[in-house]
C-alpha cells in the first residue's frame, strides 16, 4: 500500500481474501503484529502470525503461504 504521506501508527490495515480460501488479515502497526481471521470464528481465535512488515510512507508486509493456508499457485 502507497499512501501520499506515512498513516498514523494507530491505524490498523485489513487486507480481505475471497479465493481459493476466504480470510482477513489485520496489519497493527502499533501492536506490531499481522492476525489472520477466517469468517465463522470468534475474535478469541484470531492467529497472530510473525509479524514481517515495514511502515513508512508505503506498507510492505510478507506472510508465508504456510501462515495462509495455501499451497503455491493458488
Amino acid at each position: 500500500m502507497d499512501f501520499f504521506r506515512k498513516p498514523d501508527p494507530f491505524y490498523e490495515f485489513v487486507i480481505a481474501a475471497k479465493f481459493p480460501r476466504t480470510f482477513n488479515l489485520v496489519i497493527s502497526p502499533l501492536r506490531g503484529v499481522i492476525e489472520k481471521i477466517e469468517p465463522g470464528t470468534r475474535s478469541a481465535d484470531r492467529i497472530v502470525l510473525e509479524p514481517k512488515f515495514k511502515l513508512k510512507r508505503v506498507c510492505e508486509a510478507a506472510v508465508s503461504f504456510e501462515d495462509l493456508g495455501l499451497n503455491p499457485g493458488e
